[in-house]
């Protein structure tokens, strides 16, 4: 029989009972109504055919074990049977699912977190060939080195090009930033927009393909720079523009610099830092000029792909060599710096440091308080599975004269303890599926307390099926937490103690304080954390700035930055935009000063 027709007869068990009772009856018949024509009489008749055709319940349970999965049709029954349970007793189904619900869904939550933040690969092409470029940190003799600097000059993005030649391709990413935007149009709106610049082949060096129009080329990392251009999110295109697809060509002033919009990246992709997305990428020649020619002026990360058998070793003694004329010539530029310094300083090595999961500054800040908090939330789900494994005790305790029931007729211990593991897994099902919607809420507002307004923090968290398996595997495991003991306590019942009802107690009572020992400990120990770190938070508000900070409200300016390739012009060039700046800032001091309502205003 196929495994087709096997399936369905095991959704479908009473119809295969049915076919077997008819089968079975008709062959009867038949065998009947052949002795009678013998000359027997008809009672003589089926009675004969009864004898001769052996027990017909057995036959009828082997022909039905042949034709459809016996596990299956099993699983189902102790499904249907735990549903009916749980209806008949909704209190104790309310209470066990939402104590595990909260449980779920907290770890669900945090997880989501640390998986976008720390363990989801880019969304790039063969994220496993990415790497990142860094230096180790300097620090005073006798001190702590601090973490790793990850930030180089376009002068030494440039000798690192000409350095790895073939053996692997290096893409230049500055950090977002908030820029102000609007459409190429006097009386446009204004809006706030997260610009990144980049090199001319990053989205190639990434794998990614324009959803509409083009990205950019190497012909974007020309100097001296040519008309202004920008690649647009896919999410910024859909929320901006509606998705129209007429928005290539059209013209956007960013920060004052008219842009001409070439194309829209493909969905998915927001840039190479988990924690930002990326609204608009600019070519990185359209940066300041100064920040092209000046070696000291460290501003962007650099990433890169290896070639096919080539190893991040052979990667970092190609790039040593450069790296370690650049720090020479920072050196003589800096002739007060300390001898011990100086001696650490040219000795830095270059590391290459594989990057699959991109470069992000919140990762490096929030990386062990988010594993910290996921090891908080996993000890609330071991105090949610042993409060639900008392009360599945209580509850077996009830059901003492049912399980004695099933093992005098028969039943086998483990045949009980599947049985019992089953209600715990529909109750654990439904617990998942509650916490996953209690995951979608709670989520977004842990990003949202981690996020400033003038630094919001973004996440796709969205529906992935990395999520949504690890809410069905910790939703397994507290069904195997805290249905596991109990089951296998209720199953071990004995029918004589059962009637007696005075024997067997001392254990259950014995196995519910060990649970109750171990909610009291985690409990105990999560109040003393969480009232230490309501302690340090209450400190923290408490801390005297110096100053009255009520009322103080902050002015952002914006600048169009003048560029030059001339260094003598670039230079008089700042000077005297500095000056406006100055002149400007002064002009707006004594505006606001002298408006309604305000006490004083400072630079």
């Amino acid at each position: 029989m196929s495994w087709f027709s096997r399936l369905r007869n095991a959704l479908s068990p009473g119809r295969l009972d049915e076919d077997l009772a008819d089968e079975i009856a008709d062959h009867l018949a038949r065998r009947a109504t052949g002795l009678n024509e013998r000359g027997l009489s008809t009672d003589d008749a089926e009675r004969q055919a009864r004898l001769r055709f052996g027990n017909a319940t057995r036959l009828k349970e082997e022909s039905r074990d042949w034709r459809l999965w016996t596990a299956l049709e099993d699983a189902l029954q102790d499904a249907r049977y735990a549903c009916r349970g749980m209806s008949k007793n909704p209190a104790f189904a309310a209470t066990t699912v939402l104590s595990l619900a909260l449980a779920i869904g907290a770890n669900t939550a945090v997880y989501s977190i640390v998986d976008a933040a720390i363990l989801r690969p880019l969304p790039v092409r063969a994220p496993d060939r990415l790497f990142m470029l860094s230096w180790p940190d300097i620090a005073d003799p006798g001190s702590p080195a601090g973490p790793e600097r990850d930030s180089f000059s376009y002068p030494e993005f440039l000798q690192f090009i000409a350095a790895t030649h073939d053996t692997a391709r290096l893409a230049l990413f500055s950090s977002p930033a908030v820029a102000e935007v609007h459409i190429a149009n006097p009386n446009a709106p204004i809006e706030k927009v997260d610009q990144a610049f980049i090199s001319g082949q990053a989205f190639d060096m990434l794998g990614i393909h324009p959803a509409l129009g083009r990205l950019f080329s190497a012909d974007e990392d020309r100097l001296p720079p040519g008309p202004g251009f920008a690649v647009l999110s896919y999410d910024y295109w859909h929320r901006r523009f509606g998705a129209d697809p007429k928005v290539i060509g059209r013209e956007v002033v960013l920060n004052g610099r008219t842009c001409q919009i070439v194309g829209v990246a493909r969905q998915g992709f927001f840039g190479v830092e988990p924690g930002k997305f990326v609204d608009v990428w600019l070519p990185a020649v359209q940066y300041e000029s100064r920040a092209l020619t000046d070696a000291g002026w460290h501003w962007f990360q650099i990433l890169g792909r290896f070639a096919p058998g080539i190893s991040p070793r052979e990667i970092q003694a190609r790039l040593q060599p450069a790296f370690h004329i650049f720090r020479a010539q920072s050196v003589r530029q800096m002739p007060t710096m300390p001898p011990a310094i100086q001696k650490q300083f040219l000795a830095s090595q270059i590391r290459v440091n594989s990057a699959p999961n991109g470069v992000s500054q919140f990762r490096k800040t929030f990386s062990r308080p988010l594993w910290i908090v996921f090891g908080v939330a996993a000890v609330i789900l071991f105090i949610a599975c042993a409060n639900v494994a008392s009360l599945l005790l209580a509850r077996a305790t009830a059901r003492a004269t049912e399980m004695a029931m099933r093992v005098s007729l028969g039943a086998a211990r483990m045949r009980l303890v599947r049985q019992l593991l089953t209600e715990g897994l529909m109750l654990s099902l439904v617990a998942g599926i509650l916490g996953w919607l209690l995951a979608l809420v709670i989520a977004p507002a842990l990003v949202h307390v981690l996020s400033r307004p003038d630094d919001p923090i973004q996440f796709a968290l969205a529906l992935n099926t990395r999520v949504l398996f690890f809410c069905v595997a910790i939703s397994t495991l507290a069904a195997l937490l805290f249905g596991l003991a109990p089951a296998w306590q209720a199953s071990g019942q004995q029918p004589m103690n059962s009637l007696r009802a005075s024997t067997g107690q001392a254990g259950k009572l014995r196995l519910g304080k060990f649970f109750v020992s171990i909610q009291v400990a985690c409990a105990f120990c999560l109040v003393l954390v969480g009232a230490a770190f309501l302690f340090s938070l209450f400190r923290l508000f408490r801390v005297n700035p110096g100053f009255d900070a009520r009322n103080v409200a902050v002015l952002n300016i914006t600048t169009d930055n003048e560029r030059t390739d001339d260094p003598v012009a670039s230079s008089e060039s700042g000077r005297a935009q500095e000056q406006r700046l100055r002149q400007a800032m002064l002009q707006i001091q004594r505006q606001v000063a002298s408006q309604p309502g305000i006490h004083a205003a400072a630079l």
